[in-house]
């Protein structure tokens, strides 16, 4: 008798247990085909990682919905790759659709500097349909508990909206006593972009050196300009090395060409400067315009084998680490 009694209470449970997840999952489901009835082809959905709501300006990705036989689609706007909807959005937590009005113009592409794209948005011409919020997906949430492990935490004093840029699981960061003062320091690399889509969508990626503080604490001294994600792109393995002389080693390569930053913190400006660059060029197919250009502030010589050697004296000096950004940087190392 209790044999039966036991088998009876574990099936009630099971049906109990097999409900809530039914109707769960269909209420799921409902609000996935409401949301997914009310989209049109051609409207423009937008998408944010943040797990608190925010206005548009602050969703950094978005894409064109496609619809076909077979559903809906979206073109993302950084891989321009077609994927579906529910691939797509499940990558963000906030969804926000908007129809462009019969009249209105809401979009115009430009190239920016090194052939990245950037897009602008004529908010007066679109027109809200709607928005989803998703559960916080599992990265985002893994970050946010990592990054809020312990109060001093490197991560907790970058500035606001950035994080550092990950290849794989190794951070792109350096600790060292860049000041000699005894306490240890980081220089770290930045980004505003998203790491489980390898920063596609960062506007803004910088180079920070954060000073450790007797307290524990770290404070922000010195960082470039926008990098912009040009500087990311190809690789994100390891970009900085600080040497024994507390040299602080920037390093960048691209199809063509490479090159090095080379930063030091200089007591008499209380800042960190750039005090030399290595740029070397591959040349096109049969290595013409190849070289090397070598540029030392500190002794103040430019020597080059780009056409020929030549050696060049440097009217500045020490540049600041601030003044360093992307359209400053060619003109810097070349």
């Amino acid at each position: 008798m209790k044999i039966k009694f036991t088998y009876f209470f574990i099936g009630i449970l099971y049906i109990i247990v097999l409900s809530w997840f039914f109707v769960n999952y269909q209420e799921d489901a409902r609000m996935n085909l409401v949301f997914d009835e009310i989209i049109e082809d051609g409207d423009i959905i937008f998408r944010s990682t943040s797990s608190e709501k925010s206005e548009l300006n602050d969703f950094k990705e978005f894409g064109i919905v496609k619809k076909s036989l077979w559903g809906y689609y979206v073109w993302d706007n950084k891989s321009t790759m077609k994927r579906s909807l529910s691939k797509w959005a499940e990558k963000g937590v906030y969804l926000k659709v908007y129809r462009i009005k019969p009249s209105g113009d809401a979009m115009v592409n430009f190239e920016l500097h090194h052939g990245t794209y950037n897009h602008l948005l004529n908010s007066e011409a679109l027109e809200f349909i709607t928005e989803k919020r998703n559960p916080i997906p599992k990265q985002i949430s893994e970050l946010k508990e990592h990054r809020d492990v312990k109060p001093n935490h490197i991560s907790n004093f970058i500035p606001e909206g950035y994080e550092i840029v990950y290849f794989e699981n190794v951070p792109n960061s350096v600790k060292a006593d860049l000041n000699k003062d005894g306490i240890s320091d980081y220089v770290v690399l930045l980004s505003n972009g998203s790491r489980d889509i390898e920063y596609l969508d960062a506007s803004s990626v910088k180079i920070a050196v954060l000073e450790g503080q007797k307290d524990g604490s770290f404070k922000l001294k010195g960082e470039t300009g926008n990098l912009t994600y040009a500087f990311l792109y190809r690789n994100l393995n390891q970009k900085i090395k600080v040497s024994s002389t507390n040299v602080i080693n920037v390093k960048h390569q691209s199809m063509r060409h490479d090159y090095e930053l080379k930063f030091r913190y200089q007591k008499g400006s209380q800042d960190y400067m750039l005090i030399g660059t290595e740029y070397n060029n591959y040349g096109n197919a049969i290595q013409k315009g190849a070289g090397n250009t070598s540029i030392n502030f500190i002794s103040g010589k430019r020597m080059s084998t780009i056409g020929g050697n030549k050696t060049s004296i440097l009217d500045d000096k020490f540049i600041r680490i601030s003044e360093v950004d992307d359209n400053s940087i060619y003109e810097l190392i070349n």
